[in-house]
């Protein structure tokens, strides 16, 4: 199972910061054991003033933040409006 999801990682009076992350869960096993594997990546990092709002991916290149928003909907309360 793999997902995104939006997670707050600074907050201030004039900027708010959230990475985009890609998070896989792999379980499996038998009668003898049981594994859980988790791998956590960073897929962008939103950046939202009271006068921008943007993403950028892990080279520091902008994204497109609507298509972002398809993929991460909890994003789209910030769209609302700087």
């Amino acid at each position: 199972m793999s997902r995104l999801r939006a997670r707050e990682i600074y907050r201030d009076s004039r900027l708010t910061l959230l990475a985009v992350e890609s998070v896989e869960i792999q379980r499996g096993g038998s009668d003898a054991y049981f594994y859980v594997r988790a791998n956590v990546q960073p897929i962008a990092v939103v950046v939202h003033t009271p006068e921008e709002l943007y993403a950028l991916d892990t080279e520091a290149l902008p994204m497109d933040f609507e298509q972002l928003v398809e993929a991460v909907p909890e994003l789209a309360s910030l769209g609302d409006g700087p």
